[in-house]
């Protein structure tokens, strides 16, 4: 693909002169990758896209353009005979919001996928480009994902130190975890969808995932202990909506895991038709997690094990519902 004239122009001739490439994005809509595009183009259409996504990114935070549009499927690359994640890396001083998109209504031949034929790496990770992270020093600046699939690696999305949110049809699929939410990270599902991954969700060191509409569905299966969400080490996970469904364990808690000092708060949406072959169909709450019912539903979930289905409270751990008489009902039957 021919390289673009202005940029080839700015980058070999002038490329000293940091102003000519700031007037060449200033108020621009969005940048351009594609497998077959190249790191000495422009980025600014699709004739002229970038080939590296991580290299969009860059230029996009750096030259402030909110949206990049991706054409078709890109590979993980093979680097030194391993395979190299996509790694996204946000800087501290960036507080704005960036759309990585597919193109709406796309081809088969155009939709925007993010993958790797190697099974043992993680096909993104989003991390806060610092070194130590606390709740104090993290960034505004977030990664909006829509029309675009990413799937069959290690773990799906990897998210560190910052926020990620999963808009209309962005799809996490066929990985061994789909999300992993690690150190004081958030993911906002917001319409996306997460399914048919050995596990959808890991929350741990403070992790946060707040679901306001989407799916998580159809993970796991009946021989392994994986399934829907698990939340661990400080993780919290708040639901407002969104559907939680035919997730399937060999073991506890199909639809939604709390182990540990952990926190489970669901407000609305509805988790249904969950399978677990021990105890939990829809929700288990092991000692020490935290329960909190405000809203929502959860029935029609299937487990082997307590008179309860849908929901089993462990001993020592700790359960609220807003309606007091059901409070006292799920105790004595879990």
């Amino acid at each position: 693909m021919e390289i673009s004239d202005s940029f080839k122009k700015i980058k070999i001739v002038r490329a000293y002169d940091e102003r000519e490439f700031i007037n060449l994005y200033r108020n621009k809509e969005c940048l351009y990758v594609r497998a077959n595009g190249n790191n000495d183009n422009d980025g600014l259409s699709e004739q002229t896209p970038f080939e590296n996504l991580e290299w969009a990114l860059n230029i996009a935070q750096k030259y402030n353009v909110y949206k990049i549009i991706v054409i078709g499927e890109l590979d993980c690359k093979v680097l030194d005979n391993t395979r190299s994640t996509f790694t996204f890396a946000i800087n501290p001083d960036f507080n704005n919001e960036i759309l990585i998109t597919g193109k709406q209504n796309a081809k088969e031949d155009e939709k925007a996928v993010l993958t790797t034929k190697d099974k043992n790496i993680s096909v993104l990770n989003c991390y806060l480009n610092m070194d130590n992270y606390t709740m104090n020093n993290l960034t505004e600046g977030k990664i909006r994902f829509e029309n675009i699939e990413l799937k069959n690696g290690d773990i799906g999305l990897w998210i560190k130190g910052m926020t990620v949110i999963l808009g209309n049809n962005a799809i996490i699929s066929k990985n061994i975890i789909g999300v992993a939410l690690d150190a004081y990270s958030t993911l906002i599902l917001d319409g996306g969808i997460i399914s048919n991954n050995d596990r959808a969700v890991n929350i741990g060191n403070s992790g946060t995932l707040s679901m306001l509409g989407g799916a998580i569905k159809n993970n796991g299966d009946s021989e392994n202990d994986e399934g829907g969400v698990r939340i661990q080490q400080g993780g919290l996970f708040k639901m407002y909506d969104g559907l939680i469904t035919e997730n399937k364990v060999s073991g506890d808690g199909a639809g939604v895991y709390v182990e540990g000092i952990a926190t489970f708060e669901i407000n609305g949406g509805k988790i249904t038709k969950n399978i677990a072959n021990n105890a939990g169909g829809g929700v288990i709450v092991l000692s020490m997690g935290i329960f909190k019912q405000n809203g929502g539903l959860i029935i029609d979930n299937e487990a082997k094990i307590g008179k309860n289905k849908n929901i089993y409270i462990q001993n020592l751990a700790h359960a609220h519902f807003a309606d007091p008489y059901y409070n006292d009902y799920i105790k004595s039957i879990s």
